[in-house]
């Protein structure tokens, strides 16, 4: 079964140097984390917060989902043990080799994005 239901989380207790995103196989959950670092050499900007962060992901989400599906089917996951339920999922991380052409930052310029 493919991975669908795709959210970024925007709260979590893992460290906030990196997005998490939650997808499920089936009633499966799995989690995929993306650097801190990686999205920032991605994108130019300077001073990109963990709102921005999310945000971006959050936008360019549809890109992202082929490549997550990818390394999900060629089992190129670790284990990611859950800190609410204790249970184990399956976690992918993706490193700025990951990240797919064509993403764009241009939901930061939208005035309903800037913060006073």
């Amino acid at each position: 079964m493919p991975l669908d239901q795709f959210n970024i989380v925007i709260q979590h207790v893992d460290p906030r140097d990196r997005v998490l995103i939650r997808c499920f196989d089936g009633r499966q959950r799995v989690y995929v984390f993306i650097a801190q670092q990686d999205i920032d050499d991605y994108f130019p900007r300077r001073g990109l917060d963990s709102h921005d962060r999310d945000r971006l992901m959050h936008w360019n989400l549809e890109l992202l989902i082929p490549v997550m599906r990818k390394k999900y089917e060629a089992r190129m996951f670790s284990t990611f043990r859950d800190p609410y339920s204790g249970l184990r999922s399956p976690r992918i991380d993706l490193t700025l080799a990951d990240l797919p052409e064509g993403m764009s930052d241009d939901i930061l310029d939208e005035a309903s994005f800037r913060r006073a």
